[in-house]
């Protein structure tokens, strides 16, 4: 069998972290039948295609960059055009290279679910839409024009199920009035390393809490959590606070740091990459999230994968994997629950049971995801 999957997001040569979670699945499936990626992204210093092919056992990722003005009245619609003409172009050499496309995964909503509607039409091909955006979350709201939900309410009918990571963001986009025949739940993958890792915990000192975050406060909220710590820290001293990450509120949260008097409670780690990340938590006793919204909660489900306690909100897929044997769970920017979850969590971590926990996290394995995505899509072309 061949799968296409067809992405705006994608590792790249901006940002080779854009998207990791398509390529986690493309290598999922790519671990028991062949897939390509073509993914098409804009590029103004660009006059003609620009394609980069890369070949990875049974992976071959098809990457174009194709002409996009920055400027000018006719930008947009110039970089819709040659949007498309790019995606056909990648279609076109998967089919010569690989050979006869079976089905497509879609993965990110409009344009390429636009595209998969052409082939089918075109060519027969079945596609699935996997959906990870935010944007349809009150939130975020960013799921608006009347062309884009036309669009995408045609796309959506045709294909043979719309996947997302999390029930919330399903429920999100039938709130956006998206309808589908088939609303499929698929979790995004965890690395293999985070199962294989061994456990570095030091015996004594004090508690390590892991907080793995991009600093942007509209949807993680790290300055509730370090307003939480600052209270928990006026009871007690025996923990540290790591936080892992980087983002266009970090001088902020580095500056509250500063202004409760944390230095000796909480330590930035900085950008790092997820191995590292891996070896970290695996040193760590317990992982604190206060999001506002998530379309899925990747640290949560690497925090599962480790065998490590969680405190998180009710968001993305917590409400799905949480309960008493795996952390605690509270409301959205309630500071004050999350101070006595911390405080509860510093005295009880060592209860859980971390191989339960990691069982739990299987569920996010390559091989678990893989063999879900394959059997759909053996499904859609029986």
């Amino acid at each position: 069998m061949h799968v296409l999957f067809l992405t705006p997001w994608y590792p790249n040569k901006w940002d080779v972290m854009d998207g990791i979670f398509v390529r986690k699945h493309a290598e999922a499936v790519s671990r028991m039948e062949k897939v390509t990626v073509v993914y098409a992204h804009s590029d103004a210093t660009q006059k003609d295609f620009a394609v980069n092919v890369k070949e990875d056992g049974n992976l071959t990722e098809i990457l174009i960059y194709y002409p996009g003005p920055s400027t000018g009245v006719m930008s947009a619609l110039v970089k819709a055009v040659n949007f498309m003409r790019a995606i056909a172009y990648g279609v076109g050499l998967a089919e010569s290279r690989v050979g006869k496309i079976d089905v497509c995964q879609v993965s990110v909503m409009t344009r390429c679910a636009v595209m998969a509607w052409w082939l089918k039409h075109k060519k027969g091909v079945k596609y699935y839409i996997l959906e990870h955006w935010s944007r349809y979350y009150p939130e975020n709201n960013s799921y608006r024009g009347f062309v884009r939900r036309l669009l995408t309410r045609c796309a959506v009918r045709e294909s043979e199920g719309l996947m997302t990571v999390s029930h919330a963001l399903a429920e999100a986009m039938k709130e956006c009035g998206i309808k589908s025949s088939r609303w499929l739940r698929v979790n995004n993958v965890v690395d293999d390393f985070f199962y294989t890792d061994r456990d570095q915990r030091q015996a004594g000192g004090r508690t390590r809490l892991l907080c793995v975050t991009t600093f942007s406060e509209q949807s993680k909220n790290v300055s509730g959590i370090i307003r939480a710590i600052a209270k928990v820290r006026a009871r007690r001293s025996d923990f540290v606070l790591d936080l892992i990450g980087n983002g266009p509120d970090i001088g902020k949260i580095r500056q509250m740091v500063d202004s409760y008097d944390l230095a000796d409670s909480v330590t930035f780690v900085g950008e790092v990459m997820p191995p590292m990340v891996s070896k970290i938590m695996h040193r760590s006793d317990a992982v604190v999230m206060f999001s506002n919204f998530e379309t899925f909660g990747v640290v949560l489900s690497e925090s599962l994968a480790v065998g490590l306690p969680v405190i998180t909100t009710n968001v993305g897929i917590a409400p799905e994997v949480v309960d008493s044997e795996i952390g605690i769970v509270v409301p959205v920017r309630d500071e004050e629950a999350l101070v006595e979850a911390i405080d509860k969590m510093l005295d009880t971590y060592s209860l859980y049971d971390r191989e339960y926990i990691r069982q739990r996290g299987r569920q996010f394995s390559f091989d678990t995801v893989g063999r879900q995505l394959v059997g759909l899509y053996k499904q859609a072309i029986s």
